[in-house]
């Protein structure tokens, strides 16, 4: 089977994002990236100063706490939310704040709870924003939005 080749623009994203902001996470090597796409089209590229062994870590403390027998650790879901927040979420406060915002995990990243995250101000991601989409990658952004006027047509 052969797949279609699709062309993507970034206008045709900044179009789909009908005025949102978009965070796309990149992760390379040990290393974390983010692609912030705003509403004007202006593209940035972030380096997040975290490292893939910290996200780890973080990750496997909470699922670990989650899925504990022991209720007190079930309980103790601060800490790694803490920890995961002041990797992912206090670099980007200023950028999301009341703001609404469409974000792109990338690799381990999609195993994150991102609405939970806790910010050093004791804030959750939620809080900074006024609304957050989740997608799969930035090109389906054009393509749900095409299918979305379709729907709405009928």
């Amino acid at each position: 089977m052969k797949l279609p080749r699709i062309r993507m623009r970034v206008d045709d994203i900044v179009n789909a994002l009908r005025g949102r902001l978009l965070l796309e996470f990149y992760v390379y090597r040990d290393k974390l990236y983010l692609f912030i796409i705003e509403p004007e089209g202006e593209v940035m590229l972030k380096d997040m100063k975290g490292n893939v062994k910290d996200v780890n870590k973080g990750l496997r403390d909470f699922y670990e706490s989650v899925f504990s027998k022991d209720l007190n650790k079930r309980r103790d879901l601060a800490k790694p939310l803490s920890s995961l927040g002041n990797i992912l979420l206090d670099p980007l406060v200023d950028v999301i704040e009341n703001r609404d915002v469409v974000l792109v995990p990338d690799s381990m990243l999609f195993y994150v709870p991102f609405n939970a995250l806790v910010s050093s101000e004791e804030k959750y991601f939620v809080d900074y924003v006024n609304s957050l989409t989740l997608a799969i990658s930035a090109s389906s952004i054009p393509l749900l939005s095409r299918l979305e006027v379709r729907g709405r047509a009928r």
